[in-house]
């Protein structure tokens, strides 16, 4: 995990998945979501909300 958050801070791209809402937001820098293979919102960690994210991971696509 080390090592993942040391090449984010130098400016790497890292693609991290995960099911940890609290992780997610304290890791990334943006979000995206995936449901069904569609992708159904991007944001911001700084505008997100465990509660917006899983409702997108539940599929609603409304609350993008």
């Amino acid at each position: 995990m080390d090592s993942m958050v040391d090449a984010r801070d130098r400016g790497a791209g890292v693609l991290y998945i995960s099911t940890e809402l609290e992780e997610i937001l304290a890791l990334c820098d943006t979000i995206a979501v995936l449901f069904e293979g569609q992708l159904v919102g991007v944001i911001s960690a700084e505008e997100a909300t465990v509660e917006k994210i899983g409702l997108w991971m539940a599929g609603d696509r409304a609350a993008a």
